[in-house]
């Protein structure tokens, strides 16, 4: 009975290895701007587009957070979803929430140190990955900033294949019935342990059990 507890044992820790790196898969900053708590904050460009013709935040913020759930991997964050853009009630950095993280996109690259370097730039990578993880050939993207906000006439939009100098936030304006697309920011997540750490761990546990077994059948030789 012993032995068989052994091996459930080693079983069990075996399973729990498994599973712990077959999780979803969650891009940590990778590029050298981690902060010093391992936290962090993911964007993405939806692929779908809207009318920028309502003045209520709620409904962009229900939008991009719509298109990041229809995605098992970034639902599986349990994170808010916020879009990147001001109303006149509401400005961006009010909407999405000031923290001092890094943010990356969902390709894992460096696109600013914060919430402020996103609303005055520079980006040192335009946010043109969608939540599938595809990068947009072409496409303009309401962001309601400038003065010109979203549910206004002409609303404030960015194109972020344009490498303009201003950064894909700020490119123009248009009519607010156009069908732009939206850009989309987590909650701050933390990164999540190195898979080496998490491999290392597992078979330090099932050499424990395996040392285990061992012992516990030299105990029953010896009987």
């Amino acid at each position: 009975m012993r032995y068989t507890t052994a091996r459930l044992f080693a079983l069990a820790l075996i399973l729990g290895v498994v599973a712990a790196v077959a999780g979803p898969v969650v891009i940590p900053p990778v590029l050298g701007f981690p902060s010093d708590t391992g936290q962090y904050r993911l964007l993405f460009v939806t692929s779908s587009t809207t009318a920028a013709t309502s003045t209520d935040i709620n409904f962009y913020n229900q939008f991009v957070t719509n298109a990041a759930n229809s995605v098992p991997e970034l639902a599986a964050l349990h994170t808010q979803w916020t879009v990147a853009g001001s109303t006149d009630g509401v400005a961006l950095v009010d909407n999405v929430g000031f923290s001092f993280v890094p943010m990356h996109r969902l390709d894992g690259l460096y696109v600013a140190t914060s919430i402020i370097n996103l609303n005055i730039g520079p980006l040192s990578n335009l946010i043109t990955i969608d939540e599938n993880g595809t990068a947009i050939a072409s496409g303009r993207v309401w962001t309601g900033l400038t003065g010109n906000a979203l549910g206004s006439a002409t609303p404030t939009y960015g194109d972020p294949t344009s490498g303009c100098c201003s950064f894909g936030l700020s490119d123009g304006t248009a009519a607010n019935t156009q069908q732009y697309h939206l850009y989309a920011i987590s909650g701050v997540l933390q990164e999540a342990p190195e898979p080496s750490s998490i491999a290392l761990m597992g078979l330090g546990a099932v050499a424990l059990a395996g040392a285990y077994r061992r012992r516990v059948s030299r105990g029953y030789r010896r009987g």
